[in-house]
């Protein structure tokens, strides 16, 4: 993501990475179930240290400290890109509230769990854990780096927060109907609510068990996608007015992000083949990131 703020890019940088090696555990196929649950609860450990002293899930302070972590008993359990991440981490956490943390390893822990998505509720819960919260660590790292000043937009904007969480809640279905065919032969999992499907018992076992979408056809494969899509353009409407309320310093990196990731449902809808990971070409993000720079970003309401 492109942002002319060089502090907003770094600061961004580190908040996804720790939800990246968060995830990238959980997926972590060398590692035995049993044995990702303590891990999962280290990283809960780090959180509380690094957290510690807030008043409320939205506490944030307005001047950097050191906090007080047991940097050795990580170093002996985390590896060594881990470490950094947590580090890095620990050295912006001030300006951050602490619950989008918690929430993302809540939703880990259905992975480590094994837990099924049994319907929309259950979806839209798990999404805002893996995802919205991300939008939501993501607007206080721009309120706090914006050119605005962070109590003008936070007096300014009072649903600021809860739009950009809203929005990255609701692009993870795009995320999960992108991926339908590579979480099933990955990781065995499947993030379709279980009253989407035609027969839960059978294709439970396909998608879970058996690692292999693809027999369940191409016509339903993409019935199953195309569900999931409805079920982001219902909520869309309700997100879409959060890049008028952005500072133009990180208003043009919000659309481009956004504009990227709406694109991957072209790719798959539009592939003679369901792909096992569509993936958007670089001369098409460029042409996305430009008009995002130079055409969107400049206009005061945001037509989509």
């Amino acid at each position: 993501m492109r942002f002319k703020n060089k502090g907003i890019r770094m600061d961004l940088l580190i908040a996804y990475t720790f939800a990246r090696i968060t995830d990238d555990m959980i997926d972590d196929k060398s590692l035995h179930i049993e044995e990702k649950k303590p891990k999962l609860k280290l990283f809960i450990q780090f959180l509380d240290e690094l957290f510690a002293g807030r008043k409320s899930d939205y506490d944030i302070k307005r001047k950097p400290y050191i906090p007080k972590i047991n940097w050795p008993l990580y170093q002996s359990q985390f590896s060594d890109v881990q470490m950094s991440c947590c580090r890095a981490l620990s050295r912006i956490a001030f300006y951050l509230p602490r619950k989008p943390f918690y929430d993302l390893l809540e939703g880990f822990k259905w992975d480590v769990e094994r837990r099924l998505i049994r319907n929309e509720k259950d979806l839209m819960e798990y999404c805002n854990y893996v995802a919205g919260n991300f939008g939501l660590t993501s607007i206080f790292l721009f309120i706090y780096r914006s050119d605005d000043g962070m109590n003008n937009i936070i007096e300014k904007h009072d649903n600021i927060v809860e739009k950009s969480q809203q929005l990255a809640r609701d692009l993870q279905l795009v995320n999960i109907a992108r991926d339908i065919i590579y979480d099933s032969v990955t990781v065995g999992r499947t993030y379709i609510p279980t009253s989407f499907l035609d027969d839960e018992e059978i294709e439970l076992k396909v998608l879970c068990d058996k690692k292999d979408a693809r027999s369940l056809g191409e016509n339903k494969i993409r019935k199953y996608s195309s569900r999931l899509i409805q079920l982001y353009y219902k909520y869309q409407p309700e997100t879409l007015d959060l890049f008028n309320w952005l500072s133009h310093d990180v208003r043009s990196g919000v659309i481009a992000f956004y504009d990227i990731y709406l694109e991957h449902i072209s790719v798959f809808q539009s592939s003679s083949t369901y792909p096992t990971k569509a993936s958007v070409s670089k001369w098409k993000k460029y042409l996305i990131l430009l008009n995002s720079l130079y055409i969107k970003s400049f206009k005061s309401n945001m037509l989509y």
